[in-house]
């Protein structure tokens, strides 16, 4: 006994072929689209990790920085020159209390310049960045008179406006 499918027995192959056919494509569809997506969160992924990277190198030069200035200050003498600066202004500061004052001031712009290059990189939040920005601000004119280098990215932060006042 052979099993016969005529023509007439409502099985159409054509029709079957070509459901499978377009059920393979989508299957082909499906599968390139996955992938897109993949891609895109690799890609995603391995730029943010570069962002994160490249944050740390920052942080760890302006880390070097510091360090070679901070050991320059007496604990005693710092403090001392810092309130005298609090309370009876700059100009009131011996030379070697401008000295020790200038040397503290370029390590804070070390470290505000740090942290807007975080910001750039989008590894902080607002927020911190806003306060940065009102720091800058406040502590700019002391900065200049005490004759620190500043970089040029803190320089396009600084707006006397959010000073307040309290510069």
């Amino acid at each position: 006994m052979a099993l016969y499918v005529s023509e007439t027995s409502g099985m159409n192959w054509d029709a079957l072929g070509a459901i499978s056919e377009f059920l393979g494509a989508l299957a082909v569809l499906a599968t390139l689209l996955y992938l897109a997506v993949q891609v895109r969160h690799s890609r995603l992924q391995l730029e943010k990790n570069e962002k994160i990277a490249l944050g740390q190198i920052y942080q760890s030069r302006s880390d070097m920085l510091v360090n070679q200035i901070i050991p320059l200050l007496d604990p005693n003498r710092y403090a001392d020159a810092q309130l005298k600066l609090d309370n009876e202004g700059y100009d009131s500061l011996t030379n070697i209390e401008k000295t020790i004052i200038k040397a503290s001031f370029q390590a804070h712009v070390i470290q505000q310049d740090c942290a807007l290059r975080q910001a750039e990189l989008g590894l902080i939040d607002e927020e911190l960045e806003s306060l940065i920005r009102v720091m800058i601000a406040r502590r700019m004119p002391l900065w200049k008179k005490a004759g620190v280098r500043i970089h040029p990215r803190v320089m396009r932060q600084y707006k006397p406006e959010l000073a307040g006042g309290d510069a």
